[in-house]
């Protein structure tokens, strides 16, 4: 079942990309070193709303926590 839903997805994700350049849109794959710099960039962003809302008593880190660990298995 994983199998065929990995298949989907990227068969689904091929799909919309085709259909964006098909549009003129275009993509830009970063570089290893491109991402580090963007995801420093943006860590403060995600670490002042896990501070705002840890104080409102929402378990933000750890919903920040498991968004990025299905955003990595999911992301393969």
């Amino acid at each position: 079942m994983n199998e065929l839903l990995t298949n989907f997805k990227a068969d689904e994700e091929n799909e919309i990309r085709s259909q964006a350049k098909d549009m003129g849109h275009t993509f830009i794959q970063l570089t290893p070193e491109e991402q580090n710099q963007w995801d420093t960039a943006v860590a403060s962003a995600s670490d002042k709303w896990i501070e705002e809302n840890e104080a409102l008593g929402k378990p933000a880190g750890k919903v920040f926590e498991k968004a990025k660990e299905l955003a990595k298995k999911y992301s393969n």
